[in-house]
């Protein structure tokens, strides 16, 4: 890590990658191997640095340093490479898991000879809409972002949608966070009561059957 008197602490990784414009309530608007984040404590009030380094069509540092080698002219280049590659890259990639607190993703496009974005929100129709969200665009190459959010414990995902890249994960962890079924039962209080009942009823059922199988697909923890 290295001090940043004026942004706070700042967490760097293997090398990164990063870009996003614009994001609605659920959607971008343009203008999942583990590892565990060395966050540095935010209790003084001070938000964490994570430095992110986009290149063509990825971020290095999700990508575990592996530069692929693209040099895309347009974003279509980039939509054609993920097809490809796409889903054995994404296995091998790695889930930054962070506390829940203050975070700057500070993004630098190395390279990309068009604008690039940032965008962080939740993994998922319900994520993306309980949980917060940071987006931006117009960065030029060479240029370097800074995106600041407080994060809540859950599940995310990050990407740039001007520059292509997967849908990389990050893991907010604390109070309230155990994991995608237990995050389930809040929202039960928010249905009917004919409704409610019959969702608790399931996922009782749901419950007791992963406690008799760890393996359920519906199951799957990132810890």
């Amino acid at each position: 890590m290295q001090a940043d008197g004026e942004k706070g602490q700042t967490v760097g990784w293997a090398s990164w990658a990063l870009a996003f414009g614009l994001v609605g309530a659920l959607g971008w608007v343009a203008p999942a191997h583990s590892q565990q984040a060395q966050a540095a404590d935010t209790s003084s009030g001070q938000a964490t640095v994570i430095e992110l380094t986009q290149v063509g069509c990825q971020f290095l540092e999700s990508e575990n340093g592996t530069d692929h080698g693209i040099h895309p002219q347009s974003k279509a280049d980039c939509e054609a490479f993920n097809d490809d590659t796409g889903e054995a890259r994404l296995a091998e990639a790695r889930v930054l898991k962070v506390p829940a607190g203050d975070y700057v993703f500070r993004v630098k496009n190395e390279g990309v000879p068009y604008d690039l974005g940032f965008w962080l929100r939740g993994d998922g129709l319900l994520n993306r809409a309980r949980l917060p969200s940071v987006s931006g665009g117009g960065l030029g190459t060479g240029q370097t972002g800074d995106f600041a959010v407080s994060l809540e414990p859950g599940e995310y995902v990050y990407s740039c949608p001007l520059n292509p890249t997967l849908d990389y994960k990050l893991v907010v962890e604390g109070q309230g966070y155990s994991g995608r079924l237990a995050r389930k039962v809040p929202v039960l209080a928010d249905l009917p009561k004919k409704a409610r009942g019959l969702s608790e009823r399931c996922l009782r059922l749901s419950t007791a059957g992963a406690r008799r199988g760890e393996a359920r697909s519906n199951l799957v923890r990132l810890d």
